[in-house]
């Protein structure tokens, strides 16, 4: 057995976790342990590098694979939820967005928690300080696909490790989703980094301008780290942590260290400061109830000692759940890349020029939106109560312009584009649990999707909605027929909600599965300072401590709020768990 002593160990090397171990590592006299349960993404070749191919990264090399329960209202479906499994976790497999929340929205967040410290104002250092943005080459980009210089107050010209851009190709059939929307009455924003949402923009995303490559937690804060000339995090990778470790002879345990297994090798890592999750909306709760700490009937079922019973832990789960509309287009899209020659020329472009169609991440319009009154008209009273207890400035839905391959016989038929809906404004909630005391084994993840009356109502005329989009005189001057999918035979509120039922899914946006809360709350899991409640030197840093969920996409604000407690961290350091700091039986893994 091996056993390692080191400052801090993170669990999980995901978009967290290596955001949480490159800034700590700035700290040159303290050393840093990742523990992550993937490899490095390039043993899928190039799938994860281009962006063109994030619709198929999601591999069984690079995701956990992951199902839910059976979900009786998605027609007993068992769903896929997609989680990346590789250093830099789902930064490695998402589609790559990159906007902020709203401005009301992270005011909502300190509310609730009771800290200032959240509202957007206060937290805008933080999303300054995680990237490095670059603005479009609106030279190489289409003239109808140009973006408005991004306000001097949303970013720091000196920035962070994480590349923010936009694709050198638009979608062209993105470029009259703005007329549309103007049709419909909604405007075009400035951008969608300062705080604001209802309206429509091209949406940046985590690329590398100068290549236009993906650019992930792995190759933009640990290449950051590394290429400081650190070598104080020590990351084991195609390892998995076990359980936390406790010392209970006080009466607030303490967090001492973490149980891992690398191939058929079991050792402890042990932690002179603090352990740190950073595991996910899924796993960190797993991780939690395995090592513990969680609802203590569920820990008693199977004979988990409890070291502490938060009821909170996997409860709450939020997501933004999705459904797509599809229609032919006359523009050019990622259909067309089933003819060999045009994917040819793509792999060309792309590779020697950095250009192309493969540049760009299959989704790259925005559009987000209160319902109008004539929706809302058609929706009871307490659901029109419900959407009306959010703030002014967040969304009840989101609409993506999608440019994925589609090709319905099998082979090229025609070019498609996808109108992606995804519900901002969920009521239903989810679940995190355990089926044993084991992480080798997957969590029981229970989504709850569209269970609430109020989701299905609002989701429905979402849906009606966005038809009209796609019927606006924009979108027609563009659209080759009548919709695809669904098509004819589903116009009433009846079979539209009976599509949503067998075609939705999650989008993958989970959170508040640890929700962090006032020690008071006995349902609240951590503290604004992530720190575990009810133990000493443990942490959970990750979407999982949300206590809500804001709208849009998730990785601009899980890189902020990791670095935000990581400062809280630095300025409030926890007591070391054993002294003086020392190895044993051998080196941490790089």
């Amino acid at each position: 057995m091996i056993c390692t002593h080191v400052i801090q160990v993170i669990i999980g090397g995901g978009t967290a976790g290596l955001t949480v171990a490159a800034r700590l590592a700035e700290n040159s006299i303290t050393t840093v342990a990742v523990i992550e349960a993937g490899d490095f993404a390039d043993i899928a070749g190039n799938l994860s590098t281009v962006p063109g191919y994030g619709w198929k990264v999601s591999t069984p090399q690079l995701d956990w694979g992951f199902t839910t329960t059976p979900q009786a209202s998605m027609a007993d479906r068992s769903l896929i939820y997609s989680r990346g499994k590789a250093i830099g976790g789902s930064s490695v497999t998402n589609l790559q967005a990159y906007h902020r929340g709203t401005v009301q929205s992270f005011d909502r967040w300190a509310q609730v928690v009771g800290d200032n410290s959240f509202t957007f104002k206060n937290m805008l250092q933080w999303y300054k300080k995680s990237v490095k943005y670059t603005p479009p080459d609106n030279v190489v980009r289409a003239a109808n696909a140009s973006i408005p210089a991004l306000s001097p107050q949303a970013y720091s010209k000196s920035g962070g490790p994480l590349h923010v851009t936009y694709s050198n190709w638009a979608n062209p059939a993105s470029s009259y989703g703005p007329a549309a929307w103007k049709e419909l009455g909604v405007s075009e924003l400035n951008d969608l980094l300062s705080g604001q949402l209802i309206g429509n923009q091209y949406s940046p995303a985590n690329i590398q301008p100068a290549t236009q490559t993906r650019d992930t937690s792995q190759t933009s804060f640990l290449k950051y780290a590394l290429n400081s000339g650190r070598n104080n995090i020590k990351l084991y990778k195609t390892s998995l942590a076990k359980r936390v470790l406790f010392n209970t002879s006080s009466k607030n345990p303490t967090a001492t260290g973490v149980t891992v297994r690398t191939n058929e090798q079991t050792y402890t890592l042990h932690a002179k400061k603090e352990v740190i999750i950073s595991a996910g909306a899924l796993q960190a709760p797993q991780i939690l109830m395995v090592s513990g700490v969680g609802p203590k009937s569920t820990l008693q079922s199977l004979g988990i000692p409890v070291i502490a019973d938060r009821p909170g832990v996997g409860r709450n789960m939020q997501d933004h759940m999705f459904v797509s509309l599809v229609y032919q287009v006359a523009t050019v899209t990622e259909s067309s890349l089933s003819i060999p020659e045009n994917n040819d020329k793509a792999n060309s472009d792309f590779n020697e020029k950095h250009q192309g169609i493969l540049t760009n991440t299959g989704a790259d319009h925005f559009g987000w939106e209160k319902l109008p009154s004539s929706y809302l008209d058609k929706l009871d009273n307490s659901t029109r109560a419900y959407l009306a207890s959010f703030p002014s400035d967040w969304p009840d839905y989101e609409l993506v312009i999608g440019d994925l391959p589609f090709t319905p016989s099998g082979s090229y038929s025609g070019d498609y584009i996808q109108g992606i809906i995804m519900l901002q404004s969920p009521e239903s909630r989810g679940s995190i649990s355990i089926s044993s005391n084991n992480t080798s084994d997957p969590p029981l993840i229970d989504t709850k999707t569209l269970t609430s009356a109020k989701d299905r109502a609002i989701l429905v005329q979402a849906f009606h909605r966005v038809r009209e989009f796609f019927e606006t005189k924009s979108m027609k001057s563009v659209i080759i027929g009548n919709e695809v999918v669904p098509g004819n035979g589903t116009e009433t509120d009846e079979q539209i909600l009976s599509y949503l039922e067998q075609n939705g899914g999650p989008g993958f946006h989970a959170a508040c599965t640890c929700s962090m809360g006032k020690t008071s709350d006995p349902n609240a899991v951590v503290d604004t300072q992530g720190r575990v409640i009810g133990v000493k030197n443990l942490r959970v840093v990750d979407a999982s401590v949300f206590p809500l969920l804001p709208p849009g996409h998730l990785v601009s604000t899980v890189c902020k709020f990791s670095q935000s407690i990581v400062d809280q961290l630095v300025r409030f350091p926890a007591k070391s768990s054993f002294s003086p700091l020392r190895r044993c039986g051998g080196e941490a893994r790089k």
